[in-house]
């Protein structure tokens, strides 16, 4: 899981670096970069582990205490795959509420608030965000028993793929898009006039659905953010601002 994660960031920030495959033009350490450096440590890797140990744990209350039968095993390959269907899944209904619900907004607001996109703008997400999505999104995972492999894998998978639809470039992957969401759909989702659709990380089923699947052309000189022009920018600020009053809608 490392390794994926790690070698996704690596290649995300070379491919940035390469003209030809730029989205838009930022430099290496763009405005902002190093709140975002912050979100990574504190939102994302202090509690990665903990949301493993929660999966598992939480498994084995539902299969071991509780008795609940757990799908059969199948191969390593089909498990993974199913499992990344899960925790597509639960994540999309989690990414649906934040968007639905004024109260739940206001955290994910602050993910919407990075005004340029690349590879760290993925980890711009508050803490209370992601322990709501850690808690609610493995819930699929856990009741059906997968195996904590399959789990690890498909994690991996789903948050490498996450970083890539955030990345700062062009790829060509329209071919992909009746199953997937790709960073040209997703960056769609980061433009203010469309941030209620394309609300996939990885499938672009649950999207359509629900009738949310935008699928136009991204304009190079979109609007990105949560259409506050004066939301904070720096770590602190972007901390606090959930607890203060509010008038960005979702």
């Amino acid at each position: 899981m490392t390794i994926i994660f790690f070698g996704t960031i690596a290649a995300a920030t070379l491919a940035e670096r390469v003209p030809s495959l730029r989205r838009r033009r930022l430099s290496l350490l763009r405005p902002h970069a190093f709140t975002d450096v912050a979100f990574l440590l504190v939102a994302w890797i202090a509690i990665a582990d903990l949301t493993l140990r929660w999966v598992n744990a939480a498994t084995g209350i539902v299969h071991v205490d509780l008795g609940l039968p757990a799908l059969p095993r199948w191969p390593l390959f089909v498990e993974v795959v199913l499992a990344l269907i899960l925790l597509d899944l639960g994540n999309y209904t989690c990414h649906w509420l934040m968007h639905r619900y004024p109260a739940l907004w206001r955290f994910h607001a602050v993910h919407h608030s990075s005004p340029a996109l690349d590879w760290l703008a993925t980890f711009r997400s508050h803490p209370i965000e992601q322990i709501l999505r850690r808690a609610i999104a493995p819930v699929f995972l856990i009741v059906a028993g997968m195996s904590p492999v399959a789990v690890a894998l498909a994690s991996a998978t789903f948050l490498a793929w996450g970083t890539l639809n955030h990345a700062n470039v062009v790829v060509h992957l329209r071919f992909l898009e009746p199953l997937l969401i790709t960073p040209r759909l997703h960056h769609l989702h980061h433009v203010a006039t469309t941030a209620d659709r394309n609300l996939g990380t990885f499938f672009s089923l649950w999207d359509r659905l629900l009738g949310r699947l935008e699928t136009r052309e991204v304009p190079g000189d979109a609007l990105l953010g949560n259409g506050d022009h004066r939301y904070p920018q720096s770590f602190l600020a972007l901390l606090r601002r959930p607890f203060q009053a509010s008038r960005v809608s979702p």
